[in-house]
Parts: structure tokens; sequence; C-alpha cells
């Protein structure tokens, strides 16, 4: 499971990557990590993001460049 996503919130677009871990074992825990405040009930909804420890998460797109990049 995964995609990106892209949004406007507050006047600002906003790139999310959707992934999994197929292990479910670690989740990303940066900015738009599962617990982290920029997230709204309407945008959690709508992109269908939840709180809990299952593998998936969400991690904007500049990071996974950063993070998962081919070496």
């Amino acid at each position: 499971m995964c995609g990106v996503i892209e949004f406007e919130i507050d006047n600002k677009v906003v790139r999310l990557c959707k992934m999994r871990n197929p292990v479910s074992d670690g989740e990303w825990n940066g900015e738009w990590s599962d617990s982290d405040k920029l997230w709204n009930e309407e945008l959690r909804l709508e992109i269908g993001a939840e709180d809990k420890k299952d593998g998936t998460f969400h991690i904007p797109y500049k990071d996974f460049l950063i993070f998962f990049k081919e070496t």
C-alpha cells in the first residue's frame, strides 16, 4: 500500500507519501506522522489516516526522497 496524496492547507501545498512497512515494525516519527499535531479530524477522515501503530504511515515527499533514496 503506497501512494502520493496532495492537498492544500493554510495556503500551502502538502504532498505526502502513504507508506506501509510490511513487517509492521516501526513507523515515521517526523512531520505528518500518525500522532503529529498537523492532522485535524476532517483531514484524517478525508485521507484515511489513523493514529495507530499498524505499519502504515504518511511521510512528506521531501523526507521520503531523503530517507528512502537508492544507494
